[in-house]
């Protein structure tokens, strides 16, 4: 598997570094706009230093990626690792502000969804390992939702949140499947275009 992940051919991935960066920021700027939201204009609690911290990480491996990595064109070993850091890196953030019951779980999917349709197969496949490991994480475990410091905590019936990551791993498999269809016959119709 190590050495389909480290496939450095074109037709693996052809999404400009550029594009990957600014895709990237768009991401930490929107973790951060909601981070300080929650906390300086709803006043509410939760763990605010440590995601800010977390955030702060990210940042750091996109200025890496954006003066340090050397290629325009990343190739598919590196674009694995750093979207399988987006994930773990995003996990942490919902652990700390509600886990399972964070409405931007959803996001969590995202990462694997994009290396199925720009990604060979066997990086997909790794992706949505993580994804799952980190979504059965933040189902099992995490600090409470962000509420109203007058302490006012949202509850849900358990059957409700066993259908939450129920629901997230059917539209991960499902964009899954789909992305690798439209990426296999993608590459397919370059390739006899360039023959």
């Amino acid at each position: 598997m190590t050495k389909n992940l480290r496939s450095k051919k074109n037709s693996d991935f052809n999404l400009l570094k550029r594009t990957f960066v600014n895709l990237r920021w768009i991401a930490l700027l929107g973790q951060f706009s909601a981070i300080c939201f929650v906390h300086f204009f709803l006043n509410f609690k939760f763990n605010f230093e440590f995601c800010v911290f977390i955030v702060f990480l990210g940042s750091l491996t996109n200025l890496f990626l954006q003066y340090i990595e050397k290629n325009l064109i990343l190739n598919n070993y590196n674009s694995t690792i750093y979207l399988a850091y987006d994930i773990v890196q995003l996990a942490c953030l919902l652990y700390l502000t509600g886990g399972i019951t964070n409405p931007f779980i959803i996001l969590l999917i995202i990462p694997a969804v994009f290396s199925s349709t720009f990604l060979n197969n066997s990086s997909t496949i790794f992706l949505v390992v993580i994804s799952l490991i980190s979504l059965g994480i933040v189902s099992l475990t995490y600090f409470p939702l962000p509420g109203p410091k007058s302490g006012l905590h949202f509850h849900v019936p358990d059957y409700y949140l066993l259908s939450i990551p129920l629901t997230v791993l059917i539209c991960l498999l499902f964009l899954v499947y789909f992305g690798m269809k439209f990426g296999n016959e993608s590459k397919k119709r370059k390739e006899a275009l360039a023959n």
